[in-house]
């Protein structure tokens, strides 16, 4: 009687757990023959692993999850040395694990069974370097451009929870107003009731108005401002007082997160001016050149949207953004048509759950996918 000899039954499965400090590794042979290692997130472990996978006389099918960025150098590692990497996202193994009926409890081996599965169904993706494709400089900006805004959002909070709500209750109304950018000067200049109250109102006009970015016509305003200072309920504190000087010391790191924000917003506005499918999408409404970035500069990014009929992540070996109308409204959908970059997604055979020797729940009442039963 002779062997199989299938490619399928001939591939060796290699599915990798990432960590920051060392690597899991778990091996599938023929027949049915499983070993597990680790390996030093170093180029000294790299190395043997890339010795050892190269020593193995049939292809190998190899599977990692996207965990942060850990996976990213041992991704473009493996690419190097001549190999196709495909990668699963932490949310899509989670999300397989429930619909398999698994729980990770303290099973290390549990997540590697859930990514073999992934794999052997081909619903992984395959690893396509940022530099490749020329996304890595917009993705850094954008990046940067998330770190700078969460940063300024959180020195905002602290600026209106904490200092203008013990110190100058009245001016939170001014800071959400138009006057915002000139009205940062203004309270870094008068910090607190009392630097205000030092001030005619004469000497308080002339003085806010000389300051850079002043409108026209903002006399009243700046009235009004007076003298809410004069009637100030904040706690009494002198302009000369320690609390002043922090307050102004964050009023600083604001302003400049304000100014590094705007830089970088003129910066991704004239570094991609020219690229036509940021143009078609900006035509949309409410659809800036940052927003628009956003899109095609994600289009090896793994799944996180829920899977089910006609949401199931793209086949192995083809590039995924999601679809439009999954995160974003109906109207976008039709401007996002026929833009580079953008695949639509395909949806599995109904026997991939099957593969592998892991199969989903099944039984009275229980539907073969989560999302079928939610439905019903």
């Amino acid at each position: 009687m002779t062997g199989e000899s299938s490619t399928s039954q001939r591939q060796i499965w290699v599915v990798i757990e990432v960590s920051r400090t060392h690597h899991e590794v778990f091996i599938e042979s023929p027949p049915s023959r499983r070993c597990h290692f680790r390996i030093a997130n170093s180029r000294k472990g790299l190395v043997k692993l890339a010795a050892f996978l190269s020593r193995m006389c049939v292809g190998c099918g190899i599977a990692l999850e996207a965990r942060g960025d850990y996976y990213r150098p041992l991704a473009h590692f493996l690419r190097e040395e001549g190999f196709a990497p495909h990668v699963a996202s932490s949310a899509q193994l989670a999300r397989r694990n429930d619909h398999l009926g698994g729980s990770w409890g303290k099973n290390g081996s549990r997540k590697a069974e859930v990514i073999l599965h992934l794999l052997k169904t081909g619903a992984t993706q395959t690893y396509e370097d940022l530099g490749e494709t020329h996304a890595q400089d917009r993705r850094e900006l954008l990046n940067a451009y998330l770190q700078i805004s969460k940063e300024k959002a959180r020195l905002r909070r602290t600026i209106v929870t904490h200092f203008l709500a013990l110190y100058f209750p009245e001016a939170t109304r001014h800071l959400r107003s138009r006057h915002a950018d000139w009205f940062l000067q203004i309270l870094f200049l008068t910090p607190c009731p009392a630097a205000v109250r030092k001030y005619s109102s004469g000497e308080f006009l002339a003085a806010a108005l000389a300051l850079k970015g002043r409108r026209l016509k903002d006399t009243r305003w700046l009235a009004r401002f007076y003298q809410a200072a004069k009637n100030s309920i904040g706690l009494p504190v002198s302009e000369t007082s320690e609390v002043i000087r922090m307050f102004r010391m964050v009023l600083t790191q604001y302003m400049d997160a304000c100014c590094l924000r705007h830089e970088l917003e003129e910066h991704i506005s004239t570094r991609f001016a020219n690229d036509p499918s940021l143009r078609r999408l900006q035509a949309a409404p409410g659809m800036g050149p940052v927003r628009a970035s956003t899109i095609p500069a994600a289009p090896d990014r793994p799944p996180y949207g829920p899977t089910g009929p006609g949401r199931r992540p793209a086949a192995s070996g083809q590039r995924y953004i999601g679809r439009p109308c999954d995160r974003m409204d109906g109207g976008m959908h039709a401007q996002l048509q026929g833009l580079p970059g953008v695949a639509e997604q395909r949806s599995l055979p109904s026997s991939d759950a099957q593969a592998g020797g892991i199969g989903p729940r099944s039984g009275p009442g229980l539907s073969s996918d989560p999302h079928d039963a939610a439905a019903k």
